[in-house]
């Protein structure tokens, strides 16, 4: 039972660094990045028959206008907004949290849901992915954050340096994501020079924020937290999450980090993507035109004929 949860996703492009047909999103092309996108909504679609998409312009322009993927709503404010960083990109998918009215999952682009999820998920005051233990990033990000900066009693805890992996993340108890956004845009201000020199220095911060300080806080207000997959991660390789040569035989993947890059698992990408939702590959064929094919033949993948 999905009740009255709304799924959602977001996207955006920052066109002062790329063009909408060349950005990779971390994969190893933007071929393989706009197939990880059809798959994953594509999914949510036939699984839930309803998502909608928070982006902006650049980024409806590739999703909406030019693969027509099948969202139900499409939310433009982050066009409008002016955010507190513009070094820490993660204020936007945060906010985006903090502007839901009703019980929602956010599922990253790169989450691919081959099987509904459980209805204890979709029913919890608050549900992730997995829970994180002792990533060598956070516990290094934590010690310079402590040790130049103070953390408010809202963010501070957890001293073995547990987190939440947010590939899904939401909940019914939708208010602690809109106080969670208060609390960081306030902790930001006050650091703002400190914060924006340590993101400078590693992109981490941007999953400390979203995963580690997010965890505390909801740690903190003693909300319960149901993750997806039962078993706490030790290993920020992720070994065994991104196994789609199992395919049909798979039940959920996440594609995270090097994962994006490895030229097999874009193999099997283009290959399901084709065997699932053939008019959407063609339609991303159309719009990258040689550009896609010779991803292709980067890769070795051949489309059937």
């Amino acid at each position: 039972m999905t009740g009255n949860m709304d799924f959602i996703q977001s996207f955006w492009i920052d066109t002062e660094v790329e063009s909408p047909e060349k950005s990779t999103g971390g994969w190893l092309d933007p071929t393989f990045h706009y197939l990880s996108w059809i798959l994953s909504c594509s999914l949510i679609h036939e699984k839930y028959g309803s998502v909608s998409l928070f982006c902006n312009s650049a980024g409806k322009s590739i999703l909406v206008d030019s693969l027509r993927l099948p969202y139900k709503k499409i939310d433009l404010s982050i066009d409008s907004m002016d955010f507190p960083s513009s070094k820490i990109w993660v204020f936007k998918k945060l906010y985006i949290y903090s502007i839901q009215n009703a019980p929602f999952l956010h599922i990253d682009g790169d989450v691919f849901l081959f099987e509904n999820l459980p209805d204890t998920i979709l029913n919890n005051p608050i549900s992730i992915q997995n829970f994180e233990k002792d990533f060598l990033s956070y516990r290094e990000i934590d010690r310079w954050i402590r040790s130049t900066i103070s953390l408010p009693c809202e963010f501070d805890g957890n001293q073995s340096c547990m987190a939440i992996n947010v590939g899904i993340v939401g909940g019914t108890e939708v208010r602690r994501f809109s106080e969670f956004y208060r609390h960081l845009v306030k902790f930001y201000s006050s650091n703002c020079v400190d914060l924006d020199q340590l993101c400078s220095k590693s992109g981490d911060l941007n999953r400390y924020i979203e995963q580690l300080l997010l965890y505390n806080f909801l740690t903190n207000s003693g909300v319960n937290i149901k993750p997806v997959i039962a078993n706490n991660i030790y290993n920020s390789a992720y070994i065994g999450f991104a196994r789609l040569e199992r395919y049909p035989h798979l039940k959920y993947a996440h594609l995270m980090s090097r994962f994006k890059l490895d030229r097999s698992l874009c193999h099997h990408l283009a290959s399901i993507v084709y065997k699932r939702y053939p008019n959407k590959f063609f339609d991303l064929k159309e719009l990258l035109g040689d550009d896609f094919d010779a991803a292709l033949d980067e890769i070795k993948y051949k489309i059937p004929i």
